[in-house]
């Protein structure tokens, strides 16, 4: 497979990637809310977020910033859970290379996740 092919064997399997990946991102989402599994992980995440923004003063002034330690955990805790799309984007990229390397199709594997995570926020169905 040279990696510009794309059969439809290929397109149902990325499909169902995407789907199972927005499904159990959605069920990741769930479990780090209040009285679940990990929500622990969520209340560290979210005390990380807090580290990492301005100190203001009762009017909104800034007065202090974050050093640049602080300020590069307060990016990457994204893509570790804090942002729902950007987890499961990694979660995808990571499937998709050990299912079936590196490919063009990848693309389309993250955009069917990005559609199903989408619907499935419209649709509330995670709550």
């Amino acid at each position: 497979m040279t990696g510009l092919e794309f059969n439809l064997g290929t397109a149902f399997i990325t499909i169902l990637l995407g789907f199972m990946t927005a499904a159990l991102e959605g069920a990741f989402q769930h479990y780090m809310g209040p009285d679940m599994v990990f929500e622990w992980y969520g209340r560290l995440l979210y005390k990380l977020k807090l580290l990492s923004l301005p100190i203001q003063d009762k009017e909104g002034n800034e007065y202090a910033k974050p050093n640049l330690f602080f300020r590069f955990i307060g990016w990457i805790i994204y893509p570790l859970g804090y942002c729902p799309y950007c987890n499961g984007t990694w979660i995808t990229i990571i499937l998709f290379i050990i299912i079936f390397g590196i490919s063009i199709n990848l693309l389309f594997s993250i955009g069917t996740f990005w559609l199903f995570y989408r619907l499935i926020d419209i649709l509330k169905i995670r709550k």
